[in-house]
């Protein structure tokens, strides 16, 4: 299978430290991938080395089957980037911003219009970019990123510093390009919520090593399920759940956690409590979290891999 970002054996070294060891990545084409990790894991250093922008120590890049170390020119050229902050010139309009990239890579003028419709900027392209809002810039700079047409989008925190409304825009956005443009979309970001919702892959690092890789709905499937349940008598609802075959763990709010692989039957849980007579104050459980599994996965030794 041949895929939108595919690495092998990426190795990259700053003096004695390692910044990236030895990582595979897999990145399906028309997906949104969010590459996930504490800060110091890495991924700036791998978003560097998938744009070319500092050579790997040992290991190798391919874009949609093409090495990165071959015809750069061809191969970049399908990539779109917005990494950190975008630099745009305020005293010009959105339109002559676009103009100057345009012109510069040698594209046609209706590039600008193609590129300025997907990020839904057209109506304000002919404003100076000095009143724009800070969701506004960025979804230009996306424009920007878009000029060409390239079959991968890679984003280095781009809801930065927006607010809910304009991480709602950039949201949508990201959600309808692989659908309605054919694009891959190559995310790293802080804000785990925000991944879950729209990323369908995952690649979560920690010390420059891959720990999880894969279909969210993968990971979402490992999920440890747990439910509290809080009743009147703890110790003899413990007990029942004991028979029952759970392993009930006491919390110090005096619930009961009881955790499966598999899930949990609410309904015959709460009807055994109810029929032993016990008062039942409480039962739910708790749902799949992307923030609670990274946190698992990041804390737990480094380097290890499920």
């Amino acid at each position: 299978m041949t895929y939108a970002i595919e690495t092998a054996h990426l190795t990259r070294r700053f003096g004695r430290s390692t910044a990236v060891a030895d990582l595979d990545l897999c990145v399906p084409y028309q997906s949104v991938y969010g590459f996930l990790g504490p800060n110091g894991a890495g991924k700036s250093t791998t978003i560097r080395m998938l744009l070319g922008l500092i050579r790997p120590h040992a290991g190798s890049v391919q874009i949609f089957g093409q090495p990165l170390g071959g015809d750069r020119t061809a191969t970049l050229g399908q990539i779109g980037a917005l990494v950190e902050l975008p630099s745009l010139y305020p005293h010009l309009t959105g339109r002559e911003n676009m103009d100057i990239t345009r012109l510069l890579r040698g594209l046609p003028r209706a590039e600008v219009d193609r590129a300025l419709e997907i990020v839904e900027m057209r109506p304000h392209a002919d404003r100076r970019v000095r009143g724009y809002s800070l969701g506004m810039r960025q979804r230009l700079a996306l424009a920007l990123a878009l000029l060409g047409g390239p079959r991968l989008l890679i984003l280095d925190e781009p809801t930065n510093g927006l607010d809910p409304a304009g991480i709602h825009e950039i949201r949508t956005l990201i959600q309808r390009l692989p659908e309605q443009h054919g694009i891959t979309v190559f995310i790293s970001s802080h804000l785990l919520g925000e991944i879950e919702q729209v990323a369908s892959h995952v690649g979560i690092i920690q010390q420059g090593r891959m720990l999880f890789q894969g279909a969210l709905e993968d990971l979402r499937q490992r999920h440890t399920r747990t439910a509290l349940i809080g009743a009147a008598q703890p110790e003899r609802a413990a007990q029942l759940l004991r028979q029952a075959g759970y392993a009930p763990a006491a919390r110090a709010d005096g619930m009961l956690a009881v955790s499966s692989d598999t899930p949990i039957d609410m309904a015959a849980i709460t009807r055994m409590l109810v029929r032993a007579d016990l008062d039942v104050t409480h039962v739910s459980e708790q749902g799949f979290s992307l923030e609670a599994q990274f946190m698992q996965l990041t804390s737990a030794t480094a380097g290890e891999r499920i």
